[in-house]
């Protein structure tokens, strides 16, 4: 995918060229009841010196413990190989998988998090979702922790 650097620049968007992000995800059933989502992937900008470079690999493992009824359990690596220009005056930090913030002083940084939640499948083509994430490395830039929640309607 490619994202292309639009926004304001006070809310740390639209700088550089845009964004390239180059990835990979499979999935696999584990016995009846249970499955394994991964994802692996690099985030490049088009021009290396306006934002720093990311690689990350996320797991997302559920177990259907009642009918319709998941427990979710997931484990994401995020991990900085290459500073950006600094141009936002940002050192040592970085955005995570939310935004880039060209940060200097950040390659060779990591983050893992973890996740737990619950999903809910009341039909063939309805899913709903929460979960809540935070890391469990001392490095936490800027996620603290987070809450997701989610709706899936297939049709």
């Amino acid at each position: 995918t490619y994202e292309i650097a639009l926004g304001a620049h006070k809310v740390f968007q639209g700088r550089g060229e845009g964004e390239f992000h180059f990835f990979l995800s499979g999935g696999q059933q584990l016995g009846e009841s249970s499955h394994w989502v991964s994802g692996t992937g690099f985030r490049i900008p088009t021009n290396s010196s306006d934002r720093s470079q990311m690689c990350y690999w996320s797991n997302h493992f559920d177990y259907e413990f009642r009918p319709g009824w998941y427990a979710v359990y997931e484990v994401n690596w995020f991990h900085w190989m290459k500073d950006g220009a600094g141009d936002l005056g940002t050192t040592g930090f970085e955005g995570g998988d939310l935004m880039n913030l060209d940060s200097t002083g950040v390659a060779g940084n990591h983050i893992v998090t973890m996740a737990l939640g619950l999903r809910y499948k009341p039909a063939a083509n309805v899913e709903l979702g929460f979960a809540y994430e935070a890391p469990v490395t001392i490095r936490r830039d800027l996620l603290e922790d987070r809450i997701y929640l989610d709706a899936i309607l297939r049709f």
